[in-house]
């Protein structure tokens, strides 16, 4: 039984003892003992009795209470499941609040912005209002001039029906130009192209023209002699008239003879020509087998195969001003077959490989060695990696800067120490490398974090790594990894020039972008 309960209990009897108790007054408790000394037995009587009688009293009330106590127990009880009842529907009613506050907050934040599109829509009502109010007013002041400007309007009319006829005269004049100026500029770009596709071309037959005409001048004695004989076979010939019968044998050995001779000439050319392509293979082998120091091979970089060029780009800016990035740099001639370049890294430009690109209005590109100088017209991203720009250079250009171009190397691994040369800081050093498993196309420096600390040479964006055959194996494009580059193949180039807003080089940079965004983190 818990201690509320008790406590009722007790409460509740000693009410009934108080009730039950008679509390007379002094005097008669003064008068009991003479009352009780007169009659002793018969108070003793009415004692007992009194107390049967409360003792009686006491019981009934004891039933009473106990009848009580379990009607309290039993109203208890159905209490006790009653609040089970309400805490678990106080408890749903608790979560339904929850609920409930949750949509009130969304349809307070609801209610702030339907506030705000009200206010935003009387304002609009307002100020349509008083448009309203003014162009009733200006409609009125029209309608009131109009009456008198009916000729005039007349007139505006057909002057509008003209300057409207002659204007879409001029749009289709306008569309046409625009048509023709867009086919000029393809024709001149084509021509461009096949002007340094004809370059090219003209170069690799003046080559073939050179053997031809070294081959020719080692056939030409022998046609020589051959003549001479021909010749002093038709002496013989003119002098043996009578003799026909004979001359004519010894003319169709003569004949016989020549084609000998042509068909040995011919042997000479092809023989010339296999001859030069065995000299021009052991001179390969010759400049493979030759190892150079770290010291020689800077010395050549900075005495034969660097190019210094300028790269400026400009546009216009928010409001109208100019915004110019101009870039000082070094580039390295590069030859693969019949293709001459020299090759950057996009750090060493204004241009920048991210999704915000600029689309630059204006873009220029200037080689010079020494004294002499030219403007370049475009510069490609390499097909590989779109951090390595490629821009091309052509063998007449190449003769007049007097500069040497560095020979791909064929075979990226036949050396595991490669020299390491920094055109902007003039610094190189000498880095151990290893393949990359994971990726073929770069070679990965073997360089620990204590390396870069101790040694007073560490990579960078851009060097570029040669071997110790002098020839290129490729350029740094992070501090880890060295892209081998295999070709000059290049994917999207960018002209220099004026470029119209909205037709530049921003389309391409953020293409670029994305393609530099899906290669592997350890290659960025």
């Amino acid at each position: 039984m818990n201690r509320p309960l008790l406590i009722v209990i007790c409460d509740f009897l000693l009410i009934s003892l108080l009730s039950l108790a008679k509390f007379e007054p002094a005097q008669q408790a003064e008068s009991l003992p003479s009352v009780l000394d007169e009659e002793s037995p018969v108070g003793a009587e009415d004692m007992v009795a009194i107390l049967k009688n409360a003792l009686a009293s006491e019981r009934q009330s004891r039933d009473s209470l106990a009848a009580m106590l379990d009607d309290t127990q039993a109203s208890l009880a159905s209490k006790t499941t009653a609040l089970e009842e309400k805490e678990s529907r106080i408890a749903v009613i608790e979560n339904n609040l929850k609920e409930v506050e949750g949509k009130a907050i969304a349809l307070q934040a609801e209610r702030r912005e339907l506030q705000q599109q009200f206010t935003s829509t009387q304002q609009q009502v307002s100020f349509l209002q008083e448009q309203y109010v003014k162009a009733s007013e200006d409609a009125r002041k029209l309608q009131k001039d109009l009456n008198q400007s009916e000729r005039s309007a007349v007139a505006a009319t057909s002057r509008l029906e003209t300057i409207e006829q002659e204007l879409t005269l001029r749009r289709e004049e306008v569309i046409s130009m625009q048509a023709k100026m867009d086919s000029l500029e393809m024709e001149r770009r084509q021509a461009e192209a096949q002007k340094f596709q004809l370059a090219l071309e003209l170069k690799q037959s003046q080559t073939t023209e050179i053997i031809i005409r070294e081959q020719f001048d080692a056939a030409k004695d022998e046609i020589k002699e051959a003549r001479e004989d021909v010749a002093y076979s038709r002496d013989q010939v003119s002098l043996a008239r009578a003799e026909i019968d004979q001359a004519r044998k010894e003319t169709s050995v003569v004949r016989e003879e020549k084609a000998r001779i042509e068909r040995r000439a011919d042997q000479v050319i092809q023989g010339v020509g296999e001859l030069s392509e065995q000299t021009a293979r052991i001179e390969r082998q010759l400049t493979e087998s030759q190892t150079l120091t770290p010291s020689s091979l800077y010395e050549q970089y900075l005495n034969g195969h660097r190019l210094q060029t300028r790269f400026k780009a400009s546009r216009s800016g928010t409001f109208g001003q100019v915004i110019s990035r101009e870039q000082q740099t070094h580039g390295i001639l590069v030859q693969d077959a019949d293709r001459l370049a020299s090759v950057y890294h996009i750090n060493q430009t204004p241009f920048e490989l991210w999704s915000g690109s600029p689309d630059w209005e204006q873009i220029s590109g200037r080689v010079q060695r020494g004294a002499s100088a030219y403007s370049a017209t475009q510069l490609g991203f390499l097909k590989q990696d779109p951090r390595v720009l490629v821009m091309p250079v052509g063998a007449r250009q190449s003769s007049q800067l007097g500069i040497q171009a560095y020979a791909l190397a064929k075979d990226p691994l036949a050396y595991s120490r490669l020299t390491l040369i920094n055109g902007s800081d003039d610094a190189y050093g000498e880095i151990e490398f290893r393949i990359s498993a994971s990726h073929p196309d770069y070679l990965e420096m073997d360089v620990t974090a204590l390396d870069r600390l101790i040694k007073p040479f560490t990579p960078t964006v851009g060097d570029v790594v040669i071997n110790p055959a002098g020839q290129l194996v490729g350029i740094m494009v992070n501090d880890r990894f060295c892209m081998v580059i295999r070709g000059l193949e290049v994917e999207g180039s960018i002209q220099f020039g004026s470029q119209p807003a909205g037709t530049g080089s921003r389309s391409l940079l953020v293409r670029k972008a994305e393609q530099l965004n899906a290669m592997p983190r350890e290659l960025k």
